[in-house]
Parts: structure tokens; C-alpha cells; sequence
């Protein structure tokens, strides 16, 4: 399947702010330059990558 950039962002809740795996507000706008107008939504894969991510730091939920 053709996606944005033929990878697999991680939508794992992660603070590394970093990390080359985050779909940031940049992309969102690139992909939809990338994709077209009359195109609809791109197509973005999407997973969570935290399990084997030796940079994952995950979010601390307020109690």
C-alpha cells in the first residue's frame, strides 16, 4: 500500500518529542501537500512501536 513517506509513524503516547517515528503537525501539512486537494485524507500508516523503541518515555497519567 502507498503511504506518506512508505513508513510506519508510532502513535504510541511517548513524550520524546524527537523521535524520527512522531507524526508532527509539519507532516500532517506535507502529507497533505504530498497526497493532492482532490485526493481526500493521505493515506499515513500508523502503529504503536513502543515495544521495541529503546527511546519510548511514556506519558505520565495525571491521578
Amino acid at each position: 500500500m502507498l503511504c506518506y513517506k512508505d513508513k510506519t509513524f508510532c502513535n504510541a503516547p511517548c513524550t520524546m518529542a524527537s523521535c524520527s517515528r512522531k507524526f508532527t503537525d509539519q507532516d500532517k501539512r506535507d502529507a497533505k501537500q504530498w497526497w493532492g486537494e482532490s485526493g481526500g485524507e493521505p493515506p499515513v500508516s500508523f502503529g504503536d512501536l513502543s515495544r521495541n523503541c529503546p527511546s519510548y518515555v511514556p506519558m505520565i497519567s495525571p491521578e
